[in-house]
């Protein structure tokens, strides 16, 4: 997740990073590594699934019982950047099935973006709307729902490939035509958040939280 801001921020988070793209302007932003790592690992070591069974699953009103999961199969980058940082699978027991360590996996990857996100909001209060794309949006679309749920916030999905190089081609294009208007991106769908799960995913990010500080945190 990153976002654009005007000059450098004063004080930047620890979890995120910057970088200086022009003379009054900065990306400032922060990383998962294994979001599509997680998706090939449940679907190579888990039982194979439906996928539409797959979706209704993860497009489903979130359950207390769900496992909760810290994933990082090869270590963490945003927010802790702990290198030795591995998944951490809390709450499974007989009961769990491959639909529940969907479901887990999945909400620690939105939790994962929620701490980010986070740290963004702190930076500029004022982000507008979140774009979304690549191979996971298109591959599992129902992972947006989760996800734009753990946020709270809208999600815009937006259905062309290189994002990031469109971003590119926009600051580029600001500074040798700063008075033309940009093509608007293909958006495909939006993902609007339930505020009724609101709690669930509060309370989520607070144990993720412990979690965390007691497995990851304590042992940097």
């Amino acid at each position: 997740m990153r976002v654009i801001v005007p000059g450098t921020p004063e004080k930047l988070p620890s979890g995120l990073w910057a970088y200086r793209v022009s003379r009054h302007e900065s990306i400032v932003g922060g990383a998962l590594n294994d979001v599509g790592r997680v998706m090939t690992w449940l679907t190579t070591t888990f039982a194979p699934v439906d996928a539409t069974e797959r979706d209704t699953a993860l497009r489903a009103a979130p359950r207390p019982d769900t496992p909760l999961v810290l994933p990082f199969l090869t270590g963490e980058r945003a927010t802790g950047w702990s290198g030795n940082a591995r998944a951490v699978f809390c709450g499974v027991t007989a009961a769990s099935g491959p639909w529940d360590m969907w479901r887990g996996t999945v909400e620690g990857v939105a939790i994962s973006y929620r701490r980010i996100f986070e740290q963004l909001r702190s930076i500029d209060v004022n982000i507008e709307r979140i774009l979304a794309s690549g191979g996971v949006t298109h591959h599992f679309p129902a992972t947006l729902d989760v996800i734009t749920n753990a946020l709270g916030y809208p999600v815009h999905v937006v259905n062309m490939e290189r994002m990031t190089m469109r971003g590119t081609a926009m600051m580029a294009l600001g500074v040798i035509n700063p008075e033309g208007k940009f093509a608007t991106a293909p958006q495909h769908s939006v993902n609007n958040p339930d505020p009724s799960q609101a709690p669930y995913y509060d309370d989520l990010r607070k144990r993720f939280e412990e979690v965390y500080d007691e497995v990851i945190a304590g042992k940097e």
